[in-house]
């Protein structure tokens, strides 16, 4: 009897031994992970600098060159000017892009809340996206201020995820529209295209990185994961409405309070 019970104990204190070692594995392993996670976003934070530097150099000298500061330009020359304009936008925002989602990661973001009105942020995006895009950007808001509690510079970088979507797809000459309407706890945003919609597949991809085909900007699905991260971190949704040859409008709502609201949900 006595021999059982001491191997029994054995058993348990092997048992136990074994559990402390896996634990202690596991733990390390996290560690590890999240050191190299760390270490992803200082990389990404790094490069993300590296390149906005000189193609904020490359789209200032073309907005210059627009401008006709050294000169009239030819037909020709600015229709250049304005594809180099534009790429340099784009990458600039695909930049930005990598840095928020290496920090999303790593688990280095963070909100930086503040009260401002949206009804201004959404009208000063449009009046300098379309010093980008053309004056086909329209802006249907309130003429009243609308008070948010959020972070101003986030939700700014996901509507031009949004907006830059929405032009990639449109046809020449064909308005895109950004509307914001007040609710009672929460603002609406939306940004309507006429392109050609999305087909079912495409509406189940259109979340996947790296997914194929419009209206994801540059082919990489980044900006829309991007943007409903955003979204989600204030308490709002991003939702899809579209139709195959119809167009597509992406809608995102925000509470008023901002994300405190999570703590009640």
């Amino acid at each position: 009897m006595v021999w059982v019970v001491a191997g029994v104990a054995l058993l348990l204190a092997a048992g136990v031994a074994a559990g402390w070692l896996s634990w202690r594995r596991e733990r390390a392993e996290v560690r590890r992970l999240g050191e190299l996670l760390r270490f992803r976003a200082d990389q990404v934070s790094m490069l993300s600098h590296e390149l906005r530097t000189p193609l904020t150099l490359v789209k200032l000298s073309g907005d210059l060159l627009a401008e006709g500061g050294p000169g009239p330009l030819t037909g020709d020359q600015a229709k250049f000017v304005d594809t180099i304009r534009q790429q340099a936008d784009a990458t600039i925002s695909l930049a930005e892009d990598m840095l928020t989602q290496a920090r999303l990661e790593s688990g280095t973001f963070t909100l930086h809340l503040t009260y401002f009105d949206v009804a201004d942020l959404v009208l000063d995006l449009i009046a300098n996206l379309r010093a980008v895009h053309g004056p086909d950007l329209i802006a249907d808001c309130p003429t009243t201020p609308i008070r948010l509690y959020g972070d101003a510079l986030l939700l700014r970088q996901a509507l031009t995820n949004l907006v830059n979507n929405a032009v990639a797809v449109n046809p020449p000459g064909a308005a895109v529209l950004v509307r914001l309407v007040r609710r009672d706890d929460d603002v609406l945003v939306s940004v309507t295209d006429q392109g050609t919609g999305m087909t079912a597949e495409q509406r189940l991809n259109l979340f996947r990185r790296f997914a194929s085909g419009r209206p994801v900007r540059s082919g990489t699905g980044l900006g829309l994961i991007i943007t409903r991260e955003i979204v989600a971190r204030h308490g709002g949704h991003l939702f899809v409405d579209t139709v195959w040859d119809r167009g597509t409008t992406m809608m995102l709502n925000l509470p008023i309070r901002g994300p405190e609201v999570l703590s009640h949900a």
